[in-house]
């Protein structure tokens, strides 16, 4: 099973050099930035019908399904 993160993220942090290190170590990994939501996106039913938090969800419900199977 990969290791991923659903971005966002800090914008200090050096995501992407980490999930290339990942990478280059041998590490399955997937990184995706999602731009403009904020932290805890998937936890808030407020913000639930936001585009880009149903495709952060959705990705991850994906990725999960095809390791858990």
């Amino acid at each position: 099973m990969p290791l991923w993160r659903l971005a966002p993220i800090d914008p200090s942090q050096p995501f992407e050099a980490y999930a290339r290190k990942l990478d280059q170590a041998g590490v399955d990994v997937i990184a995706t930035r999602y731009n403009g939501l904020i932290h805890d996106y998937g936890l808030l039913n407020a913000i639930s019908h936001v585009p880009a938090v149903r495709s952060a969800l959705l990705q991850a419900s994906e990725e999960l399904k095809k390791w858990l199977r």
